[in-house]
C-alpha cells in the first residue's frame, strides 16, 4: 500500500507537472488565463494519477503504467518546447 502510495505522489506530480507544461505551451489565452487553468487541472491530474496508481494490486503493476503515463507526458512535454 505505501509503495502505491509514493508512487502516484511522485509519479503523479510529474504528470501533472509535464502535462501542464505542454499544456502551457499550446494554450494560445494570456498569461492568468493558462496560469489559473494549470492550478485548477494541475490538482485533478495529479489525483487521478493517485488514484489510478490505487487500481492495480501490486506495486510493481502501479509503477509500469504509472511509469508508462509519466513516459508519455514527459515526450509532450519536450514536444511542446522542452524545460
Amino acid at each position: 500500500m505505501w509503495g502505491r502510495t509514493f508512487i502516484g505522489l511522485f509519479l503523479g506530480l510529474g504528470v501533472a507537472i509535464c502535462l501542464l507544461r505542454a499544456l502551457d505551451a499550446w494554450l494560445p489565452f494570456a498569461v492568468d488565463t493558462r496560469l489559473l487553468t494549470g492550478l485548477l487541472a494541475g490538482f485533478v491530474i495529479w489525483g487521478g494519477v493517485m488514484v489510478y496508481a490505487y487500481k492495480f494490486a501490486s506495486s510493481w503493476r502501479a509503477l509500469g503504467h504509472c511509469g508508462a503515463l509519466f513516459g508519455i507526458s514527459l515526450v509532450l512535454a519536450f514536444l511542446a518546447g522542452g524545460f
